[in-house]
């Protein structure tokens, strides 16, 4: 799999943008999807062993289909951090 990665919970309520196997930024949704666009920013380093399983674990999910694949833009347009 070739980085970055942009991909979001079923729900939308989180997205990721995995910019290689040890770095990750993440948007958590507040509110409804249906009507909020307001989000916290993360960036996580895997500096440390719990960070690495994170990130190693969003990945898999992209493989195994349970965060869907969305347009760089989708994720891009409301990382402000």
């Amino acid at each position: 799999m070739e980085f970055p990665i942009y991909a979001s919970t079923p729900d939308q309520m989180t997205l990721y943008a995995i910019d290689g196997p040890r770095r990750l930024r993440e948007l958590k949704r507040i509110g409804n999807p249906d009507s909020s666009n307001r989000f916290i920013p993360h960036v996580l380093e895997a500096d440390d062993f719990a960070n690495g399983l994170y990130i190693k674990d969003i990945i898999q999910g992209v493989e195994e289909g349970r965060f869907v694949l969305i347009p760089a833009e989708s994720f891009e347009v409301f990382w402000t951090y």
